[in-house]
């Protein structure tokens, strides 16, 4: 009785250590593919972080191209007032020229009409 007793205790371990075996084997499975999920994913987030990178590079240079252009914009900018100013003035100055050239205009017509008449005059005197 003794015998079957240890008997059946080895039989009731060893399948106890059957089935324990199998969960290790099957733990370590499952351990072995999460692995490759984890190598993969490392993979992908790597890769993901390069784009990142390119991403943040191609951001600076498109700001440094911005506040560039922003600058020559403003130059620009500068430009067209200084030219505005420039013309307004030019302007004012043409307007001026304009009201002096027609001062001279009668000034001329009036010398002119005295001049004829004092021809007049003096062809009438001799």
């Amino acid at each position: 009785a003794r015998a079957e007793e240890l008997d059946d205790a080895k039989r009731k371990l060893a399948s106890k250590l059957s089935e324990a075996e199998e969960q290790v084997e099957a733990a370590l499975c499952k351990c072995n593919a999460l692995e490759k999920v984890k190598i993969r994913l490392q993979g992908e987030v790597e890769d993901l972080m390069v784009g990142v990178e390119r991403a943040n590079s191609n951001a600076s240079a498109m700001d440094k191209k911005q506040k560039q252009f922003d600058k020559l914009i403003n130059e620009w900018k500068q430009k067209c007032e200084d030219i505005s100013v420039e013309l307004e003035m030019s302007q004012k100055e043409s307007r001026s020229f304009s009201t002096e050239l027609f001062k001279i205009k009668v000034q001329y017509e009036e010398s002119y009409e005295q001049i004829d008449a004092l021809r007049k005059e003096n062809k009438n005197l001799a």
